[in-house]
């Protein structure tokens, strides 16, 4: 029997698979941020979102937003050594959220039987029962913000 997966590394080829490469790269933009910023500025900022290309970053401190502005060719060469690849930056300030909010289940989301077979499909090979409902919730909670965000996109 071969080694088991890493869930990330399970999560990123999911999102993949789904052709969320947007989603997969922001996961493993996630999984990496320390080794790209370093401990500090890691506990300062959040890689958010994808917009218009750019890679935004939440900060929590006015301060070290300014100064990372003034380092960002520093971070996307971090960011090509770690991840292969780069973005443009853009720094927008964001408090660190310490409330955990709680991730949808299959049950309480309204997906089309055929989302709900894929899904079950896609973490079925995931042997422990609380491994495989955590991909569950991040599948759900990932195609919950793409709809979120498709629907943003057309009311505008």
């Amino acid at each position: 029997m071969g080694e088991p997966e890493n869930l990330f590394d399970t999560i990123i080829k999911a999102l993949e698979y789904l052709s969320m490469g947007k989603g997969a790269e922001l996961l493993s933009l996630t999984r990496w941020w320390k080794e790209i910023v370093g401990d500090y500025v890691a506990k300062h900022t959040t890689p958010l979102r994808f917009s218009d290309g750019a890679l935004v970053v939440g900060v929590d401190n006015n301060a070290l937003m300014q100064q990372l502005s003034l380092e960002q060719e520093r971070i996307k060469e971090n960011m090509e050594k770690v991840l292969g690849k780069s973005w443009p930056l853009r720094f927008v300030y964001h408090r660190k959220s310490t409330r955990r909010t709680k991730a949808p289940r299959i049950r309480d989301v309204k997906l089309s039987e055929e989302e709900i077979r894929e899904i079950k499909r896609m973490v079925e090979k995931v042997k422990d029962p609380e491994l495989r409902l955590l991909f569950e919730k991040a599948i759900i909670g990932i195609e919950l913000r793409r709809r979120q965000r498709c629907s943003e996109d057309s009311s505008l």
